[in-house]
């Protein structure tokens, strides 16, 4: 279980930040784009990068989704998953975070990280509720919430990684 935990420390270290970190001074590097359209279901995708601020936005099997990345020395990833029905309860919310993960995990080894976040959010999904966050290692943190609309609903995944 602990070579499991520092796994998952490493492996969301070298997924979120990879740009050059002697051009931004940050010890992390700067955000990178995680997908692309040639991945299979994705399209529309764009990524933007300001400063350390990385926006990435695509539609996965149809539905938008928006990645914001942000850091230097302490990086977050916060997903929004845009969806036009709304799912159940908080544990039925976060297993479906969960199995998108999992699907994107078997993309390509850029992607292989996400199948270590669904397998934390599975462990959590019937004890945890939205809005609160748990932290599976040090120095790593994952929050979900969820955004009712008129029609549909906004789930998010937030994963902070501390100097």
């Amino acid at each position: 279980m602990r070579f499991y935990i520092y796994a998952l420390i490493l492996v969301f270290h070298l997924s979120s930040c990879g740009g050059n970190t002697n051009d931004t001074g940050c010890k992390m590097g700067s955000p990178e784009a995680i997908f692309s359209t040639s991945l299979n279901g994705f399209e529309n995708h764009s990524f933007k990068l300001v400063q350390n601020n990385g926006t990435e936005t695509f539609d996965y099997n149809g539905s938008p989704v928006v990645i914001y990345q942000t850091g230097c020395d302490q990086i977050s990833q916060e997903f929004q998953f845009t969806f036009e029905n709304k799912t159940g309860s908080d544990s039925e919310a976060m297993m479906k975070i969960a199995n998108i993960l999992s699907n994107w995990s078997k993309l390509g080894q850029k992607q292989e990280m996400f199948g270590s976040w669904a397998q934390q959010i599975r462990m959590v999904s019937e004890d945890m509720q939205l809005g609160q966050s748990f932290s599976p290692a040090p120095n790593i943190e994952i929050a979900m919430d969820r955004v009712n609309q008129a029609v549909g609903e906004i789930l998010t995944l937030t994963l902070i990684q501390k100097g």
